[in-house]
């Protein structure tokens, strides 16, 4: 018997079901919000360059500040998604491991271009031409290290809703078209950035946003139709069927 038809009519697993589907939908919606609202520098003089980072610091920290609030909520969504798929099996806890690491990764790229970046460029406002070159070197090396978390972060996440898929298409239903829309969402991004045929540019996070949202969404709908108690049409196929 799986674990699913045990836990069926449960009030208590009706009721986290629906608390990882509110912590995964949500603040998904909001992150594609604020992702939408992500300040973009468009100069290359230093001079130019520290003026825009300093005017745009609070929209900035706001935007970063709170993708990171929704990333941890997002987290703590799948964690509850991952209990009632079943911890006992390893694609559950793979992807729960992955998810967990990128969203990690993430966050640090968030605090780099949010917070370090800003700070840096509030220490050198009103500082000669030749202080203002000295810093050219230093935001490179926040440009890379930003652009090496976010894509270790992408890549991770997205092999987390990988593995979580591969559990959705053991069973019936639309547990099973989850998993498939699941693959591509995940599949995608990993397959775009090894061919560098994605860069992690406002515009190419922002769509790496809207397409782990739409899984996301489609997650949150299955957890509040009671697809994860066995009611919903997703109960989990027996061992060896």
């Amino acid at each position: 018997m799986s674990d699913e038809a045990i836990g069926s009519g449960d009030p208590a697993r009706g009721g986290r079901a629906r608390t990882a589907a509110l912590a995964i939908g949500v603040p998904s919606l909001l992150s594609v919000l604020l992702m939408a609202h992500h300040p973009s520098l468009h100069t290359s003089g230093m001079g130019e360059a520290v003026s825009a980072l300093s005017r745009m610091a609070t929209v900035n920290a706001f935007v970063h500040g709170g993708l990171i609030l929704m990333l941890g909520t997002i987290l703590f969504g799948f964690v509850e998604f991952s209990g009632l798929l079943g911890w006992g099996c390893p694609a559950v806890r793979g992807g729960m491991v992955a998810y967990g690491a990128g969203a990690l990764f993430e966050a640090g790229a968030a605090i780099v271009n949010g917070f370090v970046v800003t700070r840096l460029a509030a220490g050198y406002a009103g500082q000669p031409a030749e202080a203002l070159e000295t810093l050219r070197p230093i935001l490179r090396l926040c440009f890379e290290a930003n652009q090496a978390l976010a894509q270790v972060g992408v890549s991770a996440t997205s092999l987390g809703i990988v593995a979580w898929s591969l559990a959705l298409l053991r069973r019936a239903g639309a547990a099973r078209a989850i998993g498939s829309l699941g693959l591509a969402v995940g599949v995608l991004p990993v397959a775009g950035l090894s061919s560098s045929l994605l860069s992690l540019n406002v515009g190419g996070m922002l769509a790496v946003v809207v397409a782990q949202t739409v899984w996301n969404l489609a997650v949150a709908a299955w957890l509040l139709g009671g697809g994860a108690s066995g009611t919903g049409g997703g109960a989990a196929r027996p061992a060896g069927a």
